[in-house]
């Protein structure tokens, strides 16, 4: 550790489980002792994971509420508040779906961009050309450069400019703003909050672009804390690069206990960590538990029902193999949080099942019900038409099953299935019945399974932890042309374990040497 007395920019590199947010949190309970207003208090990062983490520690910790601390932001949502943006100002897939018209270029029908800001990677030929486009910005090169460097074979240089060109025109036409345009913005701009502390966490998922505006915001702080993990810097291909990070300043701190990785899992991670080429080296040290590794063949060998579980795939083709196996052994699993069986569905056939039985539902739930159901056809269940009846009663109406035939429309026979009332489709019948006959005492509905993407998981930790050494031909490749990247991801991913790391062994050639 190097400490430097009264330098007014200090680099805290916190290993997994190092209490990196309880450090920070407790830099912010200096401040405020010292008399710093909460609002001249900036705590800024690359995710909403780590923004919500921060104010839910400072409001159980320090008693500040969200109007508190306005500058608890992401990078993203401090772009957007500091510069004026309106919600209806951001870009959406009907813009898209405009743009794709005009450009005969098809886009993706669903979300944009996650919960960071950062492009959904997708297959569609529209959102590749405009992944580089944003990227170009993020890293603050030239549209050629990009082209150059990270285009793949099918695509044209000639098309990715006449899609630039469109893409600026119709924002500008219609007012429109994406995620990027809302941190280009205030650093053109210039301009920030007066803030007398600042706090940049994942400062090793940052941007060229993004580094521009925590400049600005740094411009007048008496006191700058950069936070995060060289080692854990796995977002390249949005455009990091991590010797920002690396040679941001001279004053540095290195936390050193770890309260999260046992002594198995550590010896590991030093192994994985020692083949990254560029990096700070770090001394720290485990949990006093040894913990355990095991490598499995065959997904068959493993039993996930003690315990609570965490699967990591460094592809989502990866975890959707994983997936129908738990499924065609009908176990509930949650999938990037969300629920393997549709929740819209079981919601719907919850509301049946109590309609069946006698009990009445709230109109919500009636309504949410007949969204659900056939209306037209042999297999219809409401009346055409009829389901519109239920938005004029009073909301807080209760209503039974005769109420709903009565007055409403509702066909669908008292002894008809869940299944049946909602016409579910044959594959979720299949695991709807596995799952019942597992769950003989009720499905869960917050299973202690989880599968992610190694990507999706960082910041995350599970008591057992089961990794996929399998890469894909892809990732396999960048092992070759970008080693330190794969190093990277999958030294974040066994640091998620907190006792058990389990592996399962690839059955191809892309296998990452564990």
């Amino acid at each position: 550790m190097s400490k430097t007395q009264n330098s007014r920019e200090t680099l805290i590199f916190g290993p997994p489980g190092c209490g990196k947010t309880y450090t920070l949190i407790n830099i912010v309970r200096e401040a405020l002792r010292n008399g710093t207003p909460p609002d001249r208090i900036g705590f800024v990062s690359f995710t909403r994971k780590s923004i919500t983490e921060a104010r839910e520690r400072a409001g159980a910790e320090l008693g500040l509420t969200s109007n508190d601390t306005p500058y608890f932001r992401t990078l993203h949502s401090m772009g957007f508040l500091w510069t004026g943006m309106r919600q209806s100002d951001i870009i959406n897939i009907y813009d898209l779906r405009q743009i794709g018209l005009e450009m005969g270029m098809i886009f993706d029908n669903r979300e944009i961009y996650d919960e960071d800001g950062q492009i959904i990677m997708s297959t569609k030929e529209g959102n590749k050309y405009l992944t580089l486009i944003q990227r170009a910005k993020m890293r603050m090169v030239t549209l050629e450069y990009e082209f150059n460097e990270n285009a793949d074979y099918q695509m044209h240089w000639e098309l990715l400019q006449k899609l630039d060109q469109v893409y600026k025109n119709y924002k500008k036409e219609f007012g429109k703003v994406d995620f990027t345009d809302m941190i280009e913005k205030m650093v053109l701009q210039g301009t920030g909050p007066n803030l007398d502390l600042l706090i940049v966490d994942e400062a090793q998922d940052l941007t060229p672009l993004q580094w521009q505006q925590v400049k600005i915001l740094s411009k007048n702080a008496d006191r700058i804390y950069y936070a995060g993990d060289d080692d854990q810097a796995i977002f390249r291909y949005t455009g990091v690069n991590v010797r920002y990070m690396l040679n941001i300043c001279s004053d540095i701190e290195v936390l050193n206990q770890s309260y999260r990785v046992p002594k198995s899992v550590h010896n590991l991670s030093t192994n994985i960590a020692f083949r990254i080429s560029r990096r700070q080296s770090k001394d720290w040290s485990p949990r006093d538990e040894e913990g355990s590794i095991n490598f499995h063949m065959s997904f068959d060998e493993l039993n996930l029902e003690e315990g609570s579980w965490t699967v990591m795939a460094r592809t989502t083709k990866g975890l959707t193999r994983i997936g129908d196996e738990l499924k065609r052994n009908g176990q509930m699993f949650l999938r990037n949080g969300r629920l393997s069986f549709n929740q819209d569905s079981l919601r719907g056939m919850q509301a049946w099942a109590a309609l069946s039985q006698g009990r009445a539902i709230p109109t919500e739930e009636a309504i949410h019900l007949y969204s659900l159901m056939p209306k037209r056809g042999d297999k219809a269940q409401v009346k055409h038409g009829m389901a519109k009846t239920l938005e004029t009663i009073d909301p807080s109406t209760v209503l039974s099953y005769d109420d709903l035939v009565s007055n409403h429309g509702l066909l669908c026979s008292k002894e008809s299935s869940s299944e049946d009332a909602i016409n579910l489709n044959e594959e979720d019948r299949i695991y709807w019945r596995s799952l019942c006959r597992r769950y003989r005492d009720g499905i869960p509905i917050q299973p202690k399974i989880k599968l992610s993407t190694i990507h999706r998981m960082k910041g995350g930790e599970d008591d057992n932890v089961l990794l996929l050494q399998d890469m894909g031909y892809l990732s396999h490749k960048s092992l070759e042309t970008n080693p330190d990247d794969e190093h990277r991801v999958f030294y974040t991913a066994v640091t998620r374990t907190k006792q058990n790391l389990h592996i399962l062994e690839s059955d191809t050639n892309y296998g990452y040497p564990l």
